[in-house]
């Protein structure tokens, strides 16, 4: 044990001691790269799974001329978290609308948040009415085929169009 001036121990190693921890030294260091590269890999592996399960937050879509809110507390709206895409809300028709199997378009989605092929589903309307809710690629929604059980119907500005449909993308 030698003492410096400002009273700190230096500790000498005989060669013997030093030969026995030089090996050990190394191992150490091997590990702690190794641990490293692991706490590297777990950050990238975290940061991946932080933005496949990013959420949008919802947003209030843009209606067409043909459509509005049923009301207030149904605004329809979508919404992405991670690949996983939600829309839903109440609509109905500013004017009555021929029943026909002809689309009119509702609002659109952007990118990012379509389907990669056409989704067509079936929604309940008034009473015992249905109504087909098609999600295309291009990232239009639209509304055709209002219709009870015998047909085909005119859909007034006073039907309740409610939908929720979920979907993947990419």
């Amino acid at each position: 044990m030698i003492a410096r001036d400002d009273n700190t121990l230096l500790y000498v190693i005989d060669a013997e001691i030093a030969k026995k921890l030089n090996p050990v030294e190394t191992q150490l260091e091997s590990e702690i790269t190794t641990l490293n590269t692991t706490v590297s890999g777990i950050s990238t592996t975290v940061s991946g799974i932080s933005s496949a399960i990013a959420d949008s937050g919802w947003t209030t879509v843009t209606l067409t001329e043909d459509f509005e809110p049923y009301a207030t507390g149904v605004l329809p709206k979508y919404r992405k978290i991670g690949s996983v895409v939600n829309l839903h809300g109440v609509l109905k028709p500013t004017d009555t609308l021929t029943g026909s199997n002809t689309t009119v378009a509702m609002f659109s989605l952007p990118t990012g948040y379509r389907p990669s092929e056409n989704i067509i589903t079936v929604c309940q309307g008034s009473g015992n009415c249905i109504w087909t809710l098609t999600v295309a690629s291009g990232g239009t929604c639209s509304f055709s085929r209002y219709r009870d059980g015998t047909g085909l119907q005119n859909a007034s500005s006073s039907v309740w169009l409610p939908f929720n449909v979920t979907f993947m993308i990419g």
